[in-house]
This record gives C-alpha cells, sequence and structure tokens, in this order.
C-alpha cells in the first residue's frame, strides 16, 4: 500500500497543491520490488471516485495543477509495473483548494462640496485574500488609514477643502477596484467697490473695482444709451469696469445702470443748469408804430417768460415758452417830439426798445 501524504508547510497557490508519498520498495508480500515502472496520481471531487489522473513516471513528489478554486478533492495514488498493472489504491486524502478572492466596496464612491470633509470605503473578500490601498490624487485625497491587509476592512480617507472654482474628482485603488471621489468647486461670490456714482451735467468717466474668487468670470453692459462700458466689459477674478457719462443737456436729472458680474451698479447725473441768452440787448425804432421780435436761446427744459415794462411796448407772441423760442412785440406810434425808452424782460434778460420823438 502506498502512503499519500501532503508535506508539511505545502499551500494552496493558484489552485494547485504539491504531493508526496513513499517510494515502493517491497511487494505486499514483503519480497524485494524489482519492476516498478511509475506512479499514477487519481483525483476526483467524491470520495473514491476518481475521475481524472496523471501518470507521474517514477517520481515520488509531484505538484497538481489546474484544480477549481473552491473545490474540495479527494486524492490518491498507485504504483504500476512494467507491464502496466497498478497497486490498490493508497491511502485518500481531502484536500480543500481555497476560493478565488473577490473583493467588492461599498459604497463605491462619495460626493464632497467644496470644504471636504472625511469619510470611508468598506471592503469585502474572504480572510486570506490579500488587498493593498492607494491615493490616486495624493494632493488632496488621503489616506488615513492602513494601506494593505487582508480580510474585511475599512479604508479611512480624508478630501482636504477645494479653494478653486471648479470641480475636481480623484480615486482610491482599494484591492484593484476604483473607489472614485468627486468634490465640488467654491461658489464664485462678486462684489462692487460701490454701489453707485453720481455726477454733474457735463460729460464725466467713472470706474468701478470687481472684486471675485479666482477663476470666476462676469461681464459689465450698459443699461441706459448715455452710459459706455469704454474698458472691463468682462474679466475672471478681480478686475475694474471703466464707463463713461455724456452731458445731459437736459435741466431734468436722470438715472441709469450699468450691470457688472450680476450686481447693479447705479449712475445718477444731475440736469443741466438753465442759461439763457438774447442776440442783442437793445432795438431802436422811428416815431412811427412799429413791430419786431428777440430770439432766445435755452437749454432743454429751461422755461422762461416775457413781459412789457412799458405801456407802448405790448408782447404779441412768445409771452412764454420752454428752450429756444421767439418772442413778438408791437411798439406804438410816438406823438410826442421827445424820445423815449421802454423796456421788455425776456427770459430775466433786459430788453431795450427806444423810440424816437415825432418830427415837426
Amino acid at each position: 500500500m502506498i502512503s499519500l501524504f501532503l508535506p508539511v508547510g505545502a499551500k494552496n497557490c493558484a489552485a494547485q497543491v504539491s504531493l508526496a508519498w513513499d517510494a515502493v520498495t517491497t511487494n505486499a508480500d514483503g519480497s524485494p520490488c524489482t519492476d516498478l515502472a511509475g506512479y499514477k496520481i487519481y483525483f476526483g471531487t467524491a470520495s473514491g471516485q476518481y475521475r481524472s489522473s496523471r501518470d507521474v513516471g517514477n517520481v515520488v513528489t509531484y505538484r497538481l495543477t489546474d484544480l477549481s478554486a473552491g473545490t474540495t478533492y479527494f486524492i490518491a495514488t498507485t504504483a504500476y509495473d512494467t507491464s502496466g498493472m497498478e497497486t490498490g489504491y493508497s491511502n485518500e486524502v481531502v484536500y480543500n483548494v481555497a476560493p478565488a478572492c473577490t473583493y467588492s466596496i461599498l459604497p463605491a464612491s462619495q460626493p464632497f462640496d467644496s470644504s471636504g470633509g472625511s469619510g470611508q470605503a468598506n471592503l469585502t473578500t474572504q480572510a486570506t485574500c490579500a488587498w493593498t490601498a492607494v491615493s490616486n490624487a495624493p494632493s488632496w485625497l488621503l489616506l488615513t488609514s492602513n494601506s494593505s491587509g487582508s480580510g474585511n476592512t475599512t479604508v479611512y480617507y480624508t478630501a482636504s477643502t477645494n479653494t478653486g472654482t471648479g470641480s475636481r474628482t480623484g480615486s482610491l485603488a482599494i484591492a484593484g477596484l476604483t473607489f472614485t471621489v468627486s468634490q465640488s468647486g467654491v461658489a464664485c461670490a462678486y462684489s462692487l467697490s460701490s454701489s453707485s456714482q453720481s455726477f454733474s451735467s457735463s460729460a464725466v468717466t467713472g470706474a468701478v473695482s470687481v472684486t471675485a474668487s479666482g477663476g470666476c468670470s462676469w461681464t459689465a453692459t450698459n443699461n441706459a444709451s448715455w452710459i459706455t462700458v469704454t474698458s472691463g466689459s468682462s474679466g475672471s477674478g478681480n478686475g475694474t469696469t471703466s464707463y463713461s457719462v455724456s452731458a445731459n443737456s437736459s435741466t431734468s436729472s436722470r438715472t441709469g445702470t450699468l450691470t457688472i458680474a450680476g450686481q447693479t451698479f447705479t449712475v445718477n447725473q444731475a440736469g443741466s443748469a438753465c442759461a439763457y441768452s438774447l442776440p442783442s440787448s437793445s432795438r431802436s425804432f422811428r416815431s412811427s408804430a412799429r413791430t419786431g421780435s428777440v430770439s432766445i436761446t435755452a437749454g432743454d427744459g429751461c422755461s422762461w417768460t416775457a413781459a412789457s415794462n412799458a405801456g407802448w411796448i405790448t408782447v404779441i407772441s412768445g409771452s412764454s415758452g420752454s428752450g429756444n423760442g421767439t418772442t413778438s412785440y408791437s411798439v406804438s406810434a410816438n406823438s410826442s417830439s421827445s424820445s423815449r425808452t421802454g423796456t421788455l424782460t425776456i427770459a430775466g434778460q433786459t430788453f431795450t426798445v427806444n423810440q424816437a420823438g415825432r418830427w415837426r
């Protein structure tokens, strides 16, 4: 009878097993064995039912390969002589091939906001199955637990603060599996150096400083035709928008806005002060009845009136108006031999009328 045994320290390696047995030196009756030709190994998945065999020649150790992981095998051996006759089976050895290592991670990913934080990934595997863990984004995704081991484990990690506006994605490689960590960027925030500016009626320029997080883009647009963005119509991060304001020829004040980085910037402009002028300050007539007129120059929206300060001078049209206009007047005949002088008050200006006396 052949004695089959597994050597001390034998381990399953890629679904194989090393076997060794005692060499045959005598026959069953005790006589010396002179016609030994070799050995065969029989194995199967049920006791005494060997579905496969290997002729291993004249050796007493053999590595049985191509076994299925997670399967129990029943193994025996025989010796055969030069005629091919085999001895009976040796004692049967039962060998359990360890199952193939399988790994799973829960959860498979984890999101974070820009402030970061800590988390964990739970690895499940067989007790003898080894694993390693490594970060593929070590600049911000750090392992805080052991990076290798075997069997079930929990891998702990931290994600540092994301100071940029763009999102980012990193991963941990755990037992050959990918654990994904995603992180959002900082939300863009904008502010202006002031919310409004007031100007006189004359043409003028101004500027507004924009404060924004790095990488945060913005635009600047005008919402009034008399305000023009001259530079800084777009930018990223901190910047400046410059603008111009055209002269306000109206006496009424006006308000317009710019939209800068989503913020409203208000521009207030005063109206023009009213100014009036006449082409001349006086006119002279003969003694006969006459008519005349005076042109008034005034700013838009500037109202005025015209009135006579003498009974012989009469305003016949243009006694009031707004902006440019004309006042017409009549002068009655002077029956006196003496000349005379009278005035009109037009848009606050004094207009003098001189009339000669009647000739005799």
